[in-house]
């Protein structure tokens, strides 16, 4: 039996309910159904799949009614949902692992909210939301808009599970849409009576202005509720910021500036920076892509470096820039030198207060730097950080998505100042080692010393982890706004080329220089996860998927360097929650003897098994 009990209050559900309970018995949870005064068959319905079916009185309180369907549980830990949700996808092994090792923390889970009408359903919009949590530890406060709070002191950390949840509640007509966020407002304005300095309400009252496209309104409850400050490490305040910039776009496309002094948008000034290496036939779509940005030429600083190629690039670029002088510098190599020497050069010349690193044969949606710039209207990130989509596109202009095709979920803004925090975020390594798809504070390269490793391939593996030790203010924006260009010949996919050693040598340096930093000392548990992770089992899968013959000396070398450093692994927290099995059984070649043809069936066994 689970350890979890699944609450909802509901009243006249009975279009909706048998969903959430069919989409929940086959995982064994709990159940407890609390009705605030149905006069439908919402009760009997409940009653087929549970026996703890529950009266209140309804108060106007929301929070009141979780508060005690969640006393009525057997379990302690809790997992509310709406009657109109419905499962999607749980990770049960996720959700155990969570609750045995992050007892202070409360879990939030995506929802796929359906908007639009019922005759005319939206594509859905994914959200991040608190809903699962220990109810000795925490509680809900607040008559409407309920929100999770601790009982004593302050909340902790708040961490996302890959729990799924669908919602058909916000897909209903205008007439019932209005009724309902004028029955909220009202509720909220008096609430407001009583506690006239609290940030959460005025969010609150955004959020109903938003529903019905009172722009002005929702910008004017937004900004007054941003004004006093909030806590960010608070879930609602990740989506106040979001919200906020989003009625900020909508008021700037209906001609208006709204309430803020921003909303004609500060845009700092942008140096993208192109390394370029024999990409004539790719150049010209991936400059196409930059020169047209939403944002406008006037806020971008254009940096091509070519790494002296042998084929037409050259050629290309300077016509570029001969057409946007104003924008476009090009910089000259004299020798081929790589990425991490040609970015490098290119930091020297640039001027601009956010840097965006592009791949020469990759391409931008057109509003990729807007979007990643919005935020910064509101707090100066370390960085911003988009998504991206692998793309064998091959024609001449950029291919650009529709809205629903970029969206990957609900953006959120992640504060990383303590040890506990940064050890979570090296282990969940919640984005990529790459420094494409992003924005990066110019001033926080330099004052970390933030430079790529020159004279090998595969740099970013080394650059991102370093990057990770020093990031506090973060912003993830759930939308792909870069398009990364596979093609034959590229560097990572390269079959037998010698620079796939690099990766090798490059985390053999890492690790070096984590030792002189203190890092190493500072972070050992779960950097030693990061190294298997990173070097290790990268390492592997790169000899499995790069040779048509495996370098056996190559695994030796690995091997000799993993037990030379951090011997008999195995018992590390981290590795023991953080590996699947086929990971696990992949480690345990490091303590036992392995043969050439030994490693040969391993490396046909990664390639069958699809990689690592």
């Amino acid at each position: 039996m689970s350890k979890i009990s699944v609450c909802s209050i509901v009243k006249n559900e009975e279009k909706n309910i048998e969903k959430m309970l069919e989409s929940l018995k086959k995982y064994g949870f709990e159940i407890v159904i609390v009705d605030t005064g149905s006069t439908d068959r919402t009760k009997e319905i409940a009653g087929r799949y549970t026996d703890k079916v529950f009266d209140f009185e309804w108060c106007d309180d929301f929070a009141k009614a979780k508060n005690f369907a969640a006393s009525k549980a057997k379990n302690d830990w809790i997992l509310f949902m709406d009657a109109d949700e419905w499962i999607e996808f749980i990770d049960l092994e996720e959700m155990e692992y969570f609750i045995r090792k992050y007892q202070n923390a409360v879990g939030s889970v995506f929802m796929d909210n359906i908007t639009g009408t019922p005759d005319n359903p939206g594509p859905p919009a994914r959200i991040h939301i608190e809903r699962l949590y220990d109810r000795r530890k925490f509680h809900y406060i607040k008559p409407i808009h309920e929100m999770l709070a601790p009982k004593y002191g302050k909340l902790m950390d708040n961490l996302q599970l890959q729990t799924v949840l669908g919602h058909s509640g916000y897909c209903m007509d205008d007439e019932t849409r209005k009724r309902k966020s004028k029955r909220n407002l009202e509720l909220l304005f008096k609430e407001l009576e009583e506690d006239p300095d609290n940030p959460y309400l005025f969010f609150q009252i955004g959020k109903g202005y938003q529903m019905i496209d009172d722009h002005e309104n929702a910008v004017r409850y937004f900004e007054k509720g941003l004004s006093y400050h909030p806590d960010e490490e608070l879930d609602y305040v990740h989506h106040m910021h979001i919200a906020y910039e989003d009625e900020l776009a909508q008021l700037k496309a209906m001609g208006s500036s709204g309430a803020g002094d921003d909303a004609n948008g500060r845009i700092p000034k942008i140096s993208v920076v192109i390394p370029c290496y024999n990409v004539e036939n790719e150049i010209d779509r991936c400059l196409e892509s930059v020169v047209n940005q939403t944002v406008g030429l006037s806020n971008l600083e254009i940096i091509c470096v070519d790494d002296k190629s042998t084929d037409g690039t050259l050629d290309r670029l300077l016509q570029w820039e001969q057409r946007y002088q104003e924008n476009i510098m090009i910089i000259q190599c004299e020798e081929n030198r790589g990425l991490g020497a040609v970015r490098n050069t290119a930091l020297e010349y640039a001027s601009g207060d956010y840097l965006m690193f592009l791949d020469s044969d990759d391409w931008l949606e057109f509003d990729a730097i807007k979007k990643l710039t919005d935020p910064l209207s509101t707090c100066e990130y370390d960085m911003v950080v988009g998504k991206y989509i692998r793309d064998t596109y091959d024609k001449a202009d950029p291919k650009q998505l529709t809205d629903a095709e970029k969206s990957t979920g609900e953006s959120r803004a992640m504060l990383i100042d303590s040890d506990d925090k940064r050890a979570l975020f090296i282990y969940l390594q919640p984005i990529t080692n790459s420094a494409c798809y992003r924005l990066i504070r110019h001033s926080f390269l330099t004052e970390n010393d933030l430079l790529f490793p020159e004279g090998v391939a595969y740099e970013d593996t080394a650059w991102g982890l370093l990057v990770a030790l020093h990031i506090e203010k973060l912003f993830v924006l759930e939308e792909i706004i870069y398009h990364y260009y596979i093609r034959e010949g590229s560097i990572v996919l390269q079959k037998n080329a010698s620079y796939h050693s690099d990766m090798l040598k490059l985390q053999m340096n890492k690790l070096g220089i984590l030792k002189e930093t203190g890092d190493w000392d500072r972070y050992r548990e779960v950097l030693t996860f990061e190294h298997i992770r990173s070097c290790y089992l990268s390492f592997l899968k790169v000899l499995a998927l790069r040779y048509d013959d495996p370098p056996y000396d190559l695994f030796v070398q690995l091997k000799e360097h993993i037990n030379e450093n951090i011997p008999d692994c195995r018992n590390n927290r981290y590795i023991a929650e953080g590996l699947n099995d086929f990971q696990k059984a992949l480690l345990d070649l490091l303590y036992v003897s392995v043969d050439r043809d030994t490693f040969i069936k391993v490396a046909e066994s990664i390639r069958v098994h699809g990689g690592i």
